[in-house]
């Protein structure tokens, strides 16, 4: 497989090459120093974009494995109960199933709950990071760099997280707010999911979005739940849905129907099983091969529609810019 082209590189403000995020750690751990980065992404005026978030946030710790019973995972270090549930992820990140990101929703001093499919991990050996999740402020800043607020959900831009739309409130008490409740609690701390997209509702002239985080070094995964998921390309470039090799992991068929889908800007692709196959348009099952088209130009989400049972696709370093 041919390394992608970065089409989006030159808009990368990597801060990185003229400083490095330093990770600090607790016994046994190693430190781990990281370029930080910013991602101008354009959204042009009144209408929805869909916009990516390759990057993860600073990890607060790396550990290692010890034992894993079902959901549980025990580390080697000693941690705060009840720290990260609902917040943060245990992101692998040595042995073969490094990528995988998996929700924390309960942790003890000791041992880490996670939701989703715990691969097979070796004690003594496997590393990881516990990650805190983007957040609607750590992403988008309090008061939003880039977003108009407003009085209210009617004069201000939204982000919409999972099909729930959120605001920035400039009335006091100002703060993010969910639109359905402005005179509710702050929403700055909803979290937003392991590679997820979101959309943003502009209501204002065109503008730069600078999405903010550390780069991923190594092998992600995607994770695709049955349905309907935004997901993120986890790497700041370009790439086309050939190069993207979903087409090893996602359902092919002989029409699109039997298969699943991945939608682009609001166009709808499948993998045609049967000759010939590849890429094809869900309107034009027969015309033209779709694998140049781009998944996403560095800076934008896409749709997975997924028929079967949630699974993960691996990304490799080769991808990593």
């Amino acid at each position: 497989m041919l390394k992608t082209n970065y089409l989006a590189l030159a808009n990368i403000l990597t801060i990185g090459m003229l400083a490095t995020v330093l990770s600090s750690h607790t016994c046994g751990q190693l430190p781990v120093s990281r370029p930080a980065a910013v991602l101008p992404t354009a959204i042009a005026g009144g209408g929805v974009a869909a916009i990516g978030i390759p990057f993860t946030r600073e990890p607060v710790l790396r550990d290692v494995v010890s034992a894993v019973v079902g959901q549980d995972i025990t580390g080697s270090s000693a941690y705060t109960a009840g720290a990260f549930a609902g917040t943060h992820i245990v992101l692998i990140v040595s042995g073969a199933s490094r990528g995988i990101g998996l929700p924390i929703t309960a942790n003890t001093a000791t041992t880490l709950t996670v939701s989703g499919t715990v691969p097979a991990l070796t004690a003594n050996s496997d590393e990881y990071e516990i990650v805190p999740l983007q957040t609607l402020a750590s992403l988008f800043g309090v008061p939003p760099l880039d977003l108009n607020g407003g009085a209210n959900a009617a004069s201000a831009d939204k982000v919409n997280i999972g099909g729930v739309n959120y605001f920035y409130k400039t009335s006091a008490p100002s703060g993010w707010r969910l639109e359905s409740a402005p005179f509710g609690a702050d929403q700055g701390n909803k979290t937003i999911g392991n590679l997820a997209g979101v959309n943003i509702i502009r209501l204002g002239g065109a503008t730069n979005i600078k999405v903010r985080g550390v780069n991923r070094s190594t092998r992600a995964v995607l994770p695709i739940a049955t349905g309907i998921s935004l997901l993120s390309w986890p790497y700041p470039g370009g790439v086309t849905l050939s190069n993207s090799g979903l087409q090893s992991t996602l359902t092919s068929g002989p029409n699109a129907a039997s298969a699943d889908k991945v939608v682009i800007g609001g166009v709808s692709y499948f993998f045609k099983s049967n000759a010939p196959s590849g890429w094809r348009l869900e309107s034009a099952p027969f015309g033209t091969d779709q694998g140049g088209v781009t998944l996403n130009p560095g800076d934008r989400a896409f749709y997975v529609n997924r028929l079967g049972a949630a699974t993960g696709h691996g990304v490799l370093e080769s991808f990593v810019p």
